[in-house]
């Protein structure tokens, strides 16, 4: 006997027992709330950019231009960040990497996830006690159910670890990039001046020979 599929619908959630006494607008009414909100998002968009510093580092290469191009290319935030852990966990070039690459694509990764909460969930504000809130759910029927109470300085301490990984990543990867780029010069300077003893010498011998 064949049991038919079961068909999967949706059903409505139990009543919470202690729903909130709140009368919500779906806005951001405090200022301070605005502009750390603003400052986390425009922020992000810059230290995306800086992690391609990291991504060079992890393909060998001295070319942060380039390797901003190959993150726009992976339209996924996720997969930018996966490629990265992959490049420095199992890529022979990167076996003498410390730590801080570790630290550093772990921060990043913890950084853009709460990013993402705070750009993408929906925005309320109590009126009754001026209270900014943040709906994380995904059901439209458990609508503040769930929400949390969002203050300016939650925003802030976001801003901070974004600003802080700046300077780790200006420290290291860009520091490692400068490194490389210099010992590529010097490479490529070698062979001219290698060549230069001996044309001066051909040089002497024919106004001699004149």
């Amino acid at each position: 006997m064949n049991t038919p599929p079961k068909i999967r619908r949706y059903r409505t959630p139990p009543e919470s027992e202690d729903v909130p006494d709140m009368l919500c607008v779906g806005i951001i009414e405090d200022a301070a709330i605005l502009k750390a909100l603003s400052r986390v998002l425009t922020g992000f968009v810059f230290l995306e950019e800086r992690m391609a510093s990291v991504l060079a580092v992890l393909l060998g290469s001295t070319d942060k231009v380039a390797a901003s191009y190959v993150m726009r290319a992976i339209k996924s935030p996720s997969g930018r960040i996966d490629v990265m852990k992959e490049l420095l966990e199992c890529a022979p070039i990167n076996e003498k990497l410390g730590p801080e690459y570790d630290a550093m694509i772990k921060e990043f990764r913890s950084i853009s996830t709460e990013r993402n909460i705070y750009a993408h969930g929906r925005w309320w504000t109590d009126i009754r006690s001026n209270k900014t809130l943040l709906d994380e759910t995904e059901d439209l029927a458990l609508t503040l159910k769930d929400s949390r109470v969002v203050t300016a300085s939650d925003l802030e301490k976001l801003d901070k670890r974004m600003l802080a990984l700046h300077g780790v990543i200006g420290r290291g990867p860009e520091e490692e990039l400068k490194r490389r780029q210099k010992a590529s010069r010097q490479q490529r300077l070698e062979p001219r001046l290698s060549k230069r003893p001996r044309q001066t010498a051909r040089t002497r011998l024919s106004q001699g020979a004149s």
